[in-house]
């Protein structure tokens, strides 16, 4: 709800760098519960090797979700958004499947279609619906499913808790997310802040940090 108002009633229109705006308050929330507050300091160490290798490919699916998954709200409704979401077990049991990570049975199959099945049937009731609004959706959910993929793949023998993968896994998203925003959004951004929205701009950045921030970190 916070980012369809943000994009669509506020006027700030720009997905990435909104998705940006959360990762790296996050990034630094973490850090400072772990190195100033001391909260859960027996992690797993993790070498710069090792990040760059293993987090970085996370952090650019993670960035694909998270920009995609902003974008819909732009042309379709929250409701309909949420509808798409349910489809995420779909793309999570087939990216799973074929990357051998899981095996699929007979009643998680089951299941997985009841799912896809009621999906469909409430989106063909959409009346706002778009096109490029359902594709980007669906390419969120597909990021998703493989970032959960990659998770489990690339760093599954570490054993991290919610607050190190966090502070792990925040920093490499927001990377790649402050590259796409640099090169995609940066130069609109300045043109509306030179036309005299740049207030407007500052004041919604800065609520949605305050809210990305403390949502990532407290949740």
């Amino acid at each position: 709800m916070l980012n369809k108002y943000l994009m669509s009633v506020d006027g700030f229109n720009y997905p990435i760098m909104l998705a940006s705006l959360g990762m790296g308050f996050s990034s630094v929330g973490a850090s400072f519960l772990i190195h100033v507050c001391k909260v859960d300091t027996t992690r797993d160490e993790v070498d710069l090797a090792f990040f760059v290798r293993k987090f970085m490919p996370i952090g650019l699916a993670a960035a694909i979700c998270l920009s995609t998954g902003n974008m819909p709200y732009l042309y379709i409704s929250v409701s309909y958004i949420q509808i798409l979401k349910a489809m995420s077990p779909v793309f999570v049991l087939i990216v799973l499947s074929l990357c051998g990570l899981e095996k699929p049975t007979l009643s998680l199959v089951s299941s997985v279609l009841v799912i896809a099945i009621g999906t469909m049937i409430a989106a063909f009731g959409e009346i706002s619906f778009s096109i490029i609004g359902t594709l980007l959706m669906i390419m969120s959910e597909l990021m998703e499913a493989i970032k959960l993929a990659a998770t489990q793949h690339l760093v599954g023998d570490k054993k991290l808790t919610s607050l190190q993968g966090t502070y792990y896994l925040c920093p490499a998203t927001f990377f790649w997310l402050f590259l796409g925003s640099f090169f995609l959004e940066m130069p609109r951004f300045i043109s509306d802040a030179q036309e005299g929205r740049g207030y407007l701009l500052m004041v919604t950045s800065v609520h949605e940090c305050e809210i990305d921030a403390g949502g990532s970190v407290l949740g």
